[in-house]
């Protein structure tokens, strides 16, 4: 059975952790670590842990920046994200914006010009005669909806649009600290 001690331990241990081994050790304690294994194991796992010690050392010696710029950088990173969060539902808007405008730009310049009209008929009977299209029928229900009860699905449709928007707002606004 291996032994678990030795009369030296506390000896091998005081010359590791004062940085004393092997070189500023007298030669009998030297002698009897490389005869005994709980010494040599003791020394092998104490130099493991100051490495690692001294390695800590190290890095805790590594110059540390002064509070102010420390501070100051926090502060900008702070002025940055809050700018981001700012900026965000003014972006939406002026793509929302810039969308509409461009749609209502569309809708005025195919009302007003006749050549993009007889154009775009053109287009449509030729691709119609192409791949010989059926204009797709409404179904009844459909078309008794819209025909009785526009102002219902007009409303509907809204809603439907509106409704995201509005949850997005509000989720927002409610985000904010006071």
């Amino acid at each position: 059975m291996p032994r678990v001690e030795c009369v030296h331990e506390a000896d091998v241990l005081t010359a590791v952790k004062t940085r004393r081994w092997p070189n500023r050790v007298d030669d009998e304690l030297r002698d009897h670590v490389m005869t005994c294994d709980v010494c040599a194991d003791l020394i092998a796992v104490v130099s493991a842990f100051e490495g690692q010690h001294e390695a800590d050392a190290a890095i805790a010696r590594t110059r540390v920046p002064d509070s102010a710029i420390v501070w100051w950088k926090s502060q900008m990173r702070a002025r940055q994200e809050a700018a981001k969060i700012a900026v965000r539902p003014i972006t939406v808007t002026q793509a929302v914006a810039f969308a509409t405008a461009l749609g209502f730009a569309g809708a005025v310049f195919g009302a007003t010009a006749p050549w993009f009209q007889r154009s775009v008929r053109w287009f449509g009977s030729s691709v119609a005669e192409t791949f010989s299209f059926q204009k797709p029928e409404l179904p009844v229900w459909a078309a008794t909806l819209i025909t009785d009860h526009t102002l219902l699905a007009a409303g509907a449709i809204m809603a439907f649009l509106l409704l995201p928007l509005g949850v997005y707002w509000l989720i927002k606004f409610s985000e904010r600290p006071a």
